[in-house]
């Protein structure tokens, strides 16, 4: 689903080549010391007390910072006389020291550098056998739920989906109580400015927010905290995952060892609490015709990004999980999450979309069409966040044969051609062929010097492989969604007053 995407954002982040690095570096040393003095200089990590190994996204690194890594050692590979550059693709898939300093030296020394052995398939299945062994078995029968309300655990609840599924919770008159597990300091603090600025209820006796780190034994939290979720959750909702379409699958494998960590959890709950897992259609993303709501264990099935794929194996893993182990499951395979139908909050303005309308403004021109994206499935993230917590609590979920699967998406399809009218009224833009638009965003990148002003063009070859191209896009079946949700099953395509409303709320 993403491959066209991906492909842009790593050539929107090639690199220059200006001949020389334009930080300071060592210079002077082994390939090594020059790569550690480039992520150094070019990040806030301490590269001298970290294992050559060690994932650098693991410890932050951005995109951003990962341009400037790429720009740098272009720099020191032209002030060798070389003339072999890398992009930011590189440092994506070689992240780590010891890793980018092979790459960086075979280009040194003329050789080329080695491709890993694994095919993505492989690497699939390994994660997932890593992660696959030794489950939980139990021979003590959970306890019934309490008749009184639901407990949930609620992870990611800080974020723009995660914060409506808050308030779906905290309205909920079946739901007692919500633990929310956020990473960092502050959570209740970064919780309801959240809320705030969506205008969403603040938070009420019901919720109680957990500084947290997911990864760590746990959870980070104190053996008494955790002995209080262990006693009283009959829910998780797992929402928290990194987004960003560019990193390997290898750097998402924490990720995954936080859903086994939420199986162990389960195993060990009073309750046997249920797993809901916030997965993404990108996991089933590779598949043609129409996707049931069930799990497949074909490992080409993703979309070939880290991201899709990490979501793959653990779905995989939480329906191993439900055959062996007897852990309670539902995945739920979200689509194209749009703004809010309420006046506040906003769709937020670095996705394609928004970053489409912003660049359309400044060209004066509008897209009549979107090639292979012209279908029109979105849901809104209000809509979605009480669709979910419907799903979650109402649904009846036996999990007789594995892992219950939704597919929460519009199941009223529009076209991006219908909602153009409205996009150009309310923007005064003249309607012009994908193909002439995508024309105007190429011409206008060499004038582009604040990218906020025209964000299409971080996206420019992505728009330029939609041209001329036409699809439906990914199919998915949905019986199962809509007679669980009566939301969903209620929801209409999306509507010209919803495309204003989002473009109020840019107010580009």
């Amino acid at each position: 689903m993403y491959a066209p995407e991906l492909d842009a954002l790593y050539q929107a982040s090639a690199v220059s080549n200006d001949g020389h690095p334009s930080l300071s570096i060592n210079l002077q040393g082994s390939t090594e010391d020059t790569v550690k003095s480039i992520v150094a200089a070019s990040t806030e990590i301490d590269v001298n007390s970290l294992s050559p190994n060690a994932d650098l996204f693991e410890l932050g690194l951005d995109s951003l910072q990962v341009t400037a890594i790429a720009r740098e050692i272009n720099g020191f590979l032209s002030g060798r006389g070389k003339s072999q550059s890398i992009q930011a693709r590189t440092v994506y898939t070689n992240s780590s020291i010891s890793a980018l300093t092979a790459t960086v030296s075979a280009l040194v020394e003329g050789r080329v550098p080695l491709k890993r052995g694994e095919t993505d398939g492989q690497k699939i299945r390994n994660l997932y056998e890593r992660y696959a062994t030794n489950l939980p078995i139990s021979g003590r029968q959970a306890q019934t739920r309490p008749s009184d309300g639901y407990v949930f655990l609620l992870t990611g609840s800080t974020g723009s989906l995660g914060s409506y599924i808050l308030d779906s919770l905290q309205r909920d008159p079946g739901v007692k109580r919500i633990y929310c597990l956020n990473r960092g300091p502050n959570g209740i603090k970064r919780q309801e400015k959240s809320l705030s600025s969506k205008a969403i209820q603040p938070l009420s006796g019901k919720v109680r927010c957990l500084d947290a780190d997911l990864s760590k034994p746990y959870f980070g939290l104190s053996t008494s905290y955790y002995k209080e979720l262990l006693a009283q959750v009959t829910h998780v909702m797992h929402n928290a995952w990194k987004v960003d379409f560019n990193l390997p699958l290898d750097s998402f494998a924490s990720h995954v060892g936080i859903v086994r960590g939420f199986i162990d959890f389960s195993a060990h709950s009073r309750f046997g609490a249920e797993l809901f897992f916030i997965s993404s259609i990108s996991s089933v993303g590779n598949r043609v015709g129409l996707v049931g709501e069930q799990i497949l264990e074909d490992w080409n099935t993703p979309e070939a990004m880290g991201y899709g794929q990490s979501k793959f194996v653990s779905e995989l893993l939480l329906d191993t999980a439900v055959k062996e182990a007897g852990i309670p499951a539902v995945v739920c395979r979200v689509g194209q999450v749009a703004g809010p139908l309420s006046a506040d909050g906003m769709w937020p303005k670095q996705e394609w979309l928004p970053s489409l309308i912003a660049s359309s403004k400044r060209l004066g021109k509008l897209p009549g069409s979107l090639g292979s994206v012209e279908a029109v499935d979105w849901i809104p993230v209000d809509i979605l966040g009480k669709s979910i917590v419907e799903l979650a609590v109402h649904a009846q979920n036996t999990h007789k044969v594995g892992a219950t699967v939704y597919h929460a998406i519009n199941p009223h399809r529009t076209s991006w051609g219908k909602l153009v009218p409205s996009v150009s009224r309310y923007l005064g833009l003249e309607s012009v062929s994908l193909e002439t638009w995508v024309e105007a965003l190429r011409e206008s990148a060499s004038n582009t010097d604040d990218l906020s002003l025209n964000p299409a063009v971080k996206l420019l070859d992505f728009f330029g492989k939609l041209a001329g191209k036409t699809g439906e896009g990914i199919l998915l079946s949905t019986d199962d969604t809509l007679n669980a949700s009566q939301t969903l099953a209620h929801l209409e395509a999306v509507k010209e007053e919803w495309m204003e409303n989002w473009l109020r709320q840019w107010a580009f």
